[in-house]
């Protein structure tokens, strides 16, 4: 792409990938997540990370991993073990 620097290219898809009404929907789908659901998917996520193409794919796993971890520690608080 000319005139567009690779990391400039990549900062604009992970923010098209924020706002993108998917990425909304997959945000409240991680608030009534249960501590099954979450190990489900865990694996899938950080291979992800680890292999997944394209940075907004890795970021997009990731940022699901942060939000997987406020789900469960809210989740404990609420129901101590």
């Amino acid at each position: 792409m000319p005139g567009v620097s690779a990391g400039a290219f990549e900062t604009a898809r992970v923010a098209a990938l924020r706002s993108s009404p998917a990425h909304s929907a997959l945000e409240q789908c991680l608030r009534v997540m249960e501590d099954d659901h979450v190990a489900a998917v865990l694996a899938p996520l950080t291979e992800t990370m680890a292999r997944g193409t394209g940075l907004p794919a890795r970021a997009g796993a990731a940022r699901t991993v942060m939000q997987l971890a406020q789900v469960v520690i809210d989740l404990h608080r609420v129901n101590p073990i």
